[in-house]
């Protein structure tokens, strides 16, 4: 009788140790212990979008949430700016065809933007 009970013992603690080392290695990949990627985890995980400016045609890979500001220096775009707080829209340019403010735009996240900086 002690060696079936020395079995399920040592049966039980295989499987604790395996539960253990799979919340380990997914915490590793997503952040948490929770494999299952929720509606808004999704939205967090990095996501590039391709921004191109006109009529310069320059173009640059961005990861979606950062600053159109941001996207405009790094494509070495010239956008005007004062307040940089969006208050004054010295820096107003059309992304997709409707007026955003630069300084206060996040950049979508995924996709392409064209900016027109006329």
């Amino acid at each position: 009788a002690s060696v079936f009970a020395t079995a399920g013992s040592m049966a039980r603690l295989l499987l604790v140790t395996c539960f253990l080392a799979v919340a380990t290695f997914s915490h590793a990949f997503t952040g948490t212990s929770n494999t299952r990627l929720t509606p808004s985890r999704r939205q967090t995980l990095p996501t590039m979008t391709t921004v191109t400016f006109q009529p310069s045609g320059k173009s640059v890979e961005m990861e979606g949430g950062e600053k159109l500001s941001l996207a405009a220096y790094r494509a070495g775009v010239a956008v005007a700016y004062n307040c940089k707080s969006g208050h004054c829209a010295t820096c107003e340019v059309k992304m997709n065809g409707r007026k955003v403010r630069t300084c206060i735009t996040n950049v979508p996240r995924r996709g392409k933007v064209t900016v027109k900086t006329d």
